[in-house]
């Protein structure tokens, strides 16, 4: 992931599904208990089951969105068990490629090792479930928070050699696109997820166009903490054209080594 400064004199078109005001609700211990661990997923799967699950996601900006993967109550339980320290190892300083990032983050490797955190439990069922939907096989897990106001992502591209999908948890932040392009301006697609909605971003996106996390804006009182769970997934040999190259493989292994 490559931090770059944002611009300000792109031509904005937002696109937005339903609007959900922001959650002030605080979970209680009580109810967390009782919707965690996640229940695994009930559904009449496919042989074509991954690409069953992009179309029946609303596509935006080259991004499949998928509204309510979790429940709001699976939402707002998540992230009280995500957001607390005590329950989730957060790296207060993070460095990626030797630059430091401005929100907290987590690097979560799937080598079955194990630990003290429910945190990283419950990510074990997230991983479970996606896997089950998108019959795919997740390797790692890039954990983000945006606890300040001001935590943010500026326009980069990513060149892990992966497909991802991006869970988000608590208050909602603008996550920008636009088009690569060296002359005119360059139009910025908006997509505002909600808590609990995930999003399917395909490897091949970063070759057209470039993304960003916004900063929180106060003026809508949406300005509370965010997490954004990133999924490297692979997908199914069914998939030809989600099929990754050696090229791409390649890139994602020599960054990975920088890391």
């Amino acid at each position: 992931m490559t931090i770059s400064a944002a611009t300000t004199t792109d031509t904005t078109t937002t696109t937005e599904a339903t609007m959900m005001p922001p959650t002030t609700t605080t979970t209680t211990e009580e109810e967390t208990t009782a919707v965690l661990p996640l229940a695994p997923l009930k559904i009449q799967t496919s042989p074509t089951q991954f690409l069953d699950a992009l179309k029946e996601s609303e596509q935006i900006a080259g991004i499949f969105l998928r509204r309510q993967f979790l429940s709001s109550q699976e939402a707002d339980a998540a992230f009280s068990v995500l957001n607390d320290d005590k329950h989730f190892p957060w790296d207060h300083n993070p460095v990626l490629f030797g630059e430091a990032l401005t929100q907290h983050a987590y690097y979560y490797e799937r080598n079955g090792n194990p630990n003290e955190y429910a945190g990283i439990d419950l990510i074990e069922s997230l991983c479970t479930r996606i896997e089950t939907l998108y019959d795919g096989k997740i390797s790692d897990v890039f954990c983000n928070r945006f606890h300040h106001v001001k935590h943010n992502i500026g326009w980069h591209r990513d060149t892990y050699g992966e497909h991802i999908l991006v869970l988000s948890l608590g208050s909602r932040r603008n996550i920008q696109f636009r088009k690569r392009q060296l002359f005119g301006k360059r139009e910025v697609v908006t997509v505002r997820p909600n808590a609990g909605d995930i999003y399917f971003m395909p490897l091949q996106l970063n070759k057209t166009h470039m993304h960003r996390v916004c900063k929180a804006n106060p003026i809508d009182q949406d300005d509370g903490p965010r997490i954004s769970l990133v999924f490297f997934i692979q997908a199914p040999k069914y998939a030809k054209e989600y099929k990754i190259g050696r090229m791409d493989r390649a890139v994602g292994w020599f960054n990975s080594m920088l890391e």
